[in-house]
């Protein structure tokens, strides 16, 4: 384990200075940040102490707990993050990475533009819909793409949620639609994007 870089994301997302993780290790603040710079490893009494730290549910962002929920899921859910001028695959849910439509997709691969029918434009008009301002709940939309000429009908909930650190993500929850219940959908909706905003 590279402890210099996981004891800084731990600070990070945490909020605690050094002083305060070296009170909660029992440590100087001087060998954090020995430790911190990588100049010195912890002995292994500190590296079970540090494992036990990080592993308390206490000091976990509440991130780590929709990843861990996503990647066991048995519905198609996946988290994507803003990666410069296009989006990355985060967590993957059991669901979404045994369906047809998603094989071969990982996490940590950028989401191509030409993933479904308007594609590049649904994804920019999600994050460009102020989903990341904190005044959204949720963007529910619908779409259409094909697989081996089948045309498959989508609807995605994509909730926000937002890191200590002050990252943003998106969850983004799919169902998919029979032809009948797309067309439903579209007769109550002007656009295949619905923003909801926090009261």
């Amino acid at each position: 384990m590279n402890w210099s870089t996981e004891l800084r994301a731990f600070r990070a997302r945490t909020g605690l200075k050094q002083e305060a993780l070296a009170d909660l290790l029992k440590i100087s603040q001087a060998y954090v940040s020995r430790l911190e710079a990588g100049s010195t490893e912890p002995k292994p009494g500190l590296e079970n102490r540090i494992r036990a730290l990080m592993s308390d549910r206490s000091h976990r962002d509440v991130i780590d707990f929709v990843l861990a929920s996503v990647r066991v899921s048995p519905q198609i859910i996946c988290v994507i993050q803003p990666s410069l001028d296009n989006v990355r695959y985060v967590a993957l849910s059991n669901g979404f990475r045994n369906h047809p439509q998603f094989s071969g997709i990982v996490e940590g691969l950028q989401v191509k533009r030409e993933a479904f029918e308007h594609g590049h434009r649904i994804v920019r008009d999600i994050l460009n819909c102020g989903v990341f301002s904190g005044k959204v709940r949720s963007v529910d939309v619908v779409w259409t793409n094909a697989l081996n000429d089948q045309i498959q009908f989508w609807r995605a909930i994509n909730t926000p949620v937002r890191a200590k650190d002050g990252e943003w993500y998106l969850m983004c929850a799919m169902t998919q639609l029979n032809e009948d219940e797309y067309a439903e959908r579209l007769t109550h909706r002007e656009d295949q994007l619905i923003v909801n905003h926090i009261q």
